[in-house]
């Protein structure tokens, strides 16, 4: 049980400033990109950067299900019109959840409840093949890497708090579908998955469906 660990202290994270950093990142990306002159044509080369909101939803082993509001920005370059390289960073949100006495054990009184409020974010990096659907539209793949943080605030019945956090690397992959525009714009639809997220000793998959808008850079 989590009130049974001894947790290294660590400052609480701050979920409504990451997520002001997020939006605003992306707001500034978005920004930068209205202001070029040029922009690659729809399947062609060139560097794209854009901004997505979203649901995530964690699955754990045990069966329970946590979903939140996401936030991610994201880039990459089309280095050819069935390949492309991209990077993200998400900002999946947060679960909260209580830890009762187990029934049938005998517990500490002052040990429980125990509120829990776990925090998590992402960067990845993914290679997406791209099957062209006409002019204005494409369906892609990705495959990547991931590494997820997890942040842990935990209040342990009577006895104060502890903040404790954990990472973890693993594959991501997804696929969507993209809509072009005559303006340099791309609106974007994306489901993603990342496998066995090591949450202390704990596994749980995350998936998110996103919903994007992209900026085609000059090429």
């Amino acid at each position: 049980m989590l009130a049974s660990i001894r947790w290294p202290n660590r400052m609480e994270p701050d979920m409504k400033a990451s997520r002001t950093l997020a939006l605003s990142a992306a707001f500034s990306c978005l920004g930068l990109a209205a202001g070029l002159a040029h922009a690659a044509p729809p399947g062609g080369s060139g560097w794209y950067a854009g901004a997505d909101i979203g649901r995530s939803e964690l699955k754990f082993d045990s069966g329970a299900d946590f979903s939140d509001t996401a936030f991610a920005v994201h880039g990459g370059y089309r280095a050819a019109r069935y390949f492309a390289i991209e990077a993200s960073y998400a900002d999946l949100g947060s679960l909260d959840y209580t830890l009762e006495c187990p029934v049938g054990l005998v517990c500490v009184p002052v040990l429980y409840p125990q509120f829990v409020d776990v925090s998590s974010k992402r960067l990845d990096l993914a290679l997406l093949g791209v099957l062209p659907l006409g002019e204005r539209f494409e369906a892609y793949a990705k495959v990547g890497v991931a590494q997820t943080d997890i942040d842990v605030h935990v209040v342990e019945g009577q006895l104060g708090t502890s903040d404790f956090s954990d990472r973890s690397t693993d594959p991501i992959y997804g696929i969507g579908v993209r809509m072009h525009f005559d303006a340099p714009w791309t609106l974007r639809l994306q489901w993603e998955r990342v496998p066995d997220v090591d949450y202390f000793g704990a596994d749980f998959d995350v998936d998110a469906l996103w919903l994007g808008a992209e900026y085609r850079f000059g090429g």
